[in-house]
């Protein structure tokens, strides 16, 4: 697997990250899924130690009393709660061993410009990727205040309302930042130049990034028909003229309740993982958001993000094309996963996001698209 490293800060022929990887479901599972039981606590804290000592803390303020267990929820990094000497409260992000990332610089640039726009984000304070002192790579960040939204189900139709109104408005500020290039973006680049710079040169590279990939894995594994197969390539070939993009923006691309931070009240205090953000059309954010969120919440979304921006004339139809992509890139994802490890949870998900297949093909086929 060792010649296999390298691709992972390769995203040139990546839609989605976890879906393209150059990984199978096994190495997947045993490199990113199963890394809780490598976790070590001690080198943990030396690593942070070390870190906050570059951000030119003391050594004696740097000492980590209170380290804890990586949290149960994503599915790259180890993610772990520290409190220093000196009382800050950091996150560490700990990337597999041996595994280079590919995005905790972009990340950095990202979030720097959303906290100019007064986005309620972590600031960084340390990347480490020399590979060193450390066999992995890591970046320390600031712990906001809020707690995880997807683990909160008290909230009225009032305080979600509220919440997701704030939500759509967060995302207008971050689509606002103009950006160079399309696709994901260079970590090169961000960390050389400071700037944010995706990878290819048209819009269009990044859509059809892994598309038949993607396409031919489902075929195969038979998730999908050959003559759905069909219908989906010839969408997008009657429908590529409205696959470009003249003022690319920054997307945060993963927008959901578990990668946001609240206060009881519904008040949005953080938005979090940065990991798949990338350059291109901002319909793309409602596209995403809508896999998880139908109406009434993707309307809520939609009149917050319209108090700074409004949505332009031809929103619907890319809406639908870009979600119609997103299917396909989930759906792989879904079923690499179980055909590793069979879950309930993970059959639930296949069988929604064939739904969401479903229902794409009937709105083309209703409104004669």
């Amino acid at each position: 697997m060792e010649n296999k490293y390298s691709l992972t800060t390769d995203r040139s022929d990546m839609f989605y990250w976890q879906s393209d990887r150059p990984f199978n479901g096994k190495e997947t599972k045993e490199i990113f899924l199963d890394r809780h039981q490598k976790f070590n606590p001690e080198i943990t804290k030396q690593a942070i130690s070390y870190g906050m000592q570059q951000y030119r803390k003391s050594k004696t303020d740097s000492k980590v009393v209170r380290l804890d267990n990586p949290i149960a929820s994503g599915s790259v990094n180890l993610v772990s709660k520290a409190i220093l000497a000196d009382e800050t409260k950091i996150i560490i992000r700990a990337h597999p061993s041996n595994i280079s990332n590919g995005y905790f610089w972009v990340e950095k640039i990202a979030t720097e410009k959303a906290i100019s726009l007064n986005v309620p984000v972590y600031k960084t304070y340390y990347i480490y990727d020399q590979k060193k002192e450390f066999d992995f790579d890591f970046m320390l960040i600031e712990q906001l205040n809020g707690f995880n939204v997807s683990k909160e189900t008290s909230y009225n139709k009032k305080q979600l309302e509220n919440f997701t109104h704030q939500t759509g408005r967060f995302a207008a500020l971050i689509n606002s930042v103009k950006t160079q290039g399309f696709g994901f973006f260079s970590n090169r680049i961000a960390k050389d130049n400071r700037e944010l710079k995706g990878i290819h040169k048209q819009w269009k590279q990044h859509i059809y990034a892994a598309f038949e990939k993607n396409l031919q894995y489902l075929q195969d594994k038979k998730t999908i028909s050959s003559t759905e197969r069909k219908i989906i390539e010839k969408l997008f070939s009657r429908k590529e003229n409205l696959i470009y993009c003249k003022s690319p923006r920054l997307i945060h691309n993963d927008i959901a309740d578990w990668n946001q931070l609240a206060d009881v009240n519904g008040k949005v205090t953080g938005m979090i993982d940065w990991d798949e953000c990338f350059s291109g059309d901002y319909i793309m954010e409602f596209a995403q958001y809508s896999l998880f969120y139908d109406n009434p919440r993707l309307g809520w979304f939609k009149e917050g993000y319209e108090t700074i921006s409004k949505l332009g004339d031809d929103f619907e139809e890319k809406f639908h094309l870009y979600k119609l992509r997103y299917i396909v890139s989930k759906l792989h994802l879904r079923k690499v996963k179980l055909e590793d490890t069979y879950s309930d949870f993970l059959q639930d998900k296949l069988e929604f996001g064939l739904k969401c297949l479903n229902d794409e093909l009937k709105w083309y086929g209703k409104n004669n698209k």
